[in-house]
């Protein structure tokens, strides 16, 4: 096993399924996820509490411990309903929301007009941020909620471009785009309080890469050059740590601190087996650069990991 990482649950005893969802991390190092238990109830677990519920999402905590997630039709946060399919919304999602410190929730949601749209509670607010419509004709990946209030989001514009834009509250800017320098971008952005995104792309020159944006100035974490030959997503912390997720030539995907510094993947051993598959997004990783995730063994057993980062990180500009 890693020494950066620890299993902080698995299957037998007490829980019978972790999936299919990511798990999340707090501050604190708190991991919530959602469980079916052996007895057939399905639960959502955080550090000693279990919260019955037939969550249709991975569940997000936040460092005051509150916990949202999808569960049927709505949009729950500790027991309270904040959006639910009704009079507004004909469906909830899809994927999952997520949450900063103060409790705000981003989500993306289908109204009852059938537009999709990426949304926003606060209290008991629900704002729109965007639609589909004359500017965007659709959405991706998770919206990410920063402690600023800023939400991050992968959309499709009208005119065929794809970006990655911030909406402060106020209005919307579009960070990233495809034309000059990018050809795609990858769906799961990641955002820090600072402003800093994350993401994998693939280069106008048609190179696939993952790289980090930090005040207008752009860096490269890892790419073709490296021996990487597909990148799936990208993640960053408040303290500067980062990670990524990619297949190195002759080999299986992987989690990296750096392309010199694979922390778990596909092949590698983990809890006296080997992993056959992890997953997780931008709501598994927290401010101080440790990561939830989830993976299989290949001996059957699931299991719920947290995986701690290196302090410091290498980028190319």
């Amino acid at each position: 096993m890693p020494a950066a990482l620890t299993v902080v649950a698995e299957t037998g005893e007490h829980y019978r399924s972790f999936g299919p969802y990511v798990p999340s991390i707090n501050d604190r190092g708190e991991v919530a996820f959602y469980a079916e238990l052996v007895s057939g109830e399905q639960v959502v677990v955080a550090g000693e509490r279990r919260i019955v519920a037939a969550a249709t999402s991975h569940p997000d905590i936040n460092d005051a411990g509150q916990i949202c997630y999808f569960t049927g039709r709505a949009l729950m946060r500790d027991g309270e309903q904040l959006a639910a399919a009704g009079d507004r919304f004909a469906e909830i999602g899809p994927l999952g929301p997520t949450m900063n410190g103060r409790g705000d929730v981003a989500f993306r949601a289908r109204q009852t007009t059938s537009e999709p749209g990426v949304f926003l509670a606060r209290g008991a607010q629900v704002t729109t941020l965007a639609g589909t419509g004359s500017e965007y004709i659709g959405f991706h990946g998770l919206p990410v909620v920063t402690d600023k209030g800023h939400v991050v989001v992968r959309a499709d514009r009208a005119d065929g471009a794809g970006v990655i834009f911030a909406h402060d509250g106020r209005a919307t800017s579009v960070r990233v785009r495809t034309g000059e320098r990018f050809r795609e971008l990858g769906w799961f952005p990641c955002a820090d309080r600072h402003g800093a995104l994350a993401f994998n792309a693939v280069l106008a020159s048609g190179m696939a890469g993952a790289f980090v944006l930090r005040d207008g100035e752009l860096s490269t974490l890892a790419d073709a050059r490296d021996g990487f030959v597909g990148f799936r997503g990208a993640l960053i912390a408040d303290n500067g740590a980062t990670a990524f997720y990619a297949t190195p030539s002759g080999a299986a995907i992987g989690i990296y601190a750096a392309p010199d510094d694979r922390l778990v993947g596909i092949g590698d051993a983990l809890g006296g087996s080997t992993v056959t598959a992890f997953v997780l997004n931008p709501v598994s990783i927290n401010s101080h650069g440790m990561l939830a995730v989830r993976a299989e063994l290949a001996d059957g057993r699931g299991v719920i990991a947290r995986v701690h980062l290196p302090s410091t990180h290498q980028t190319r500009h």
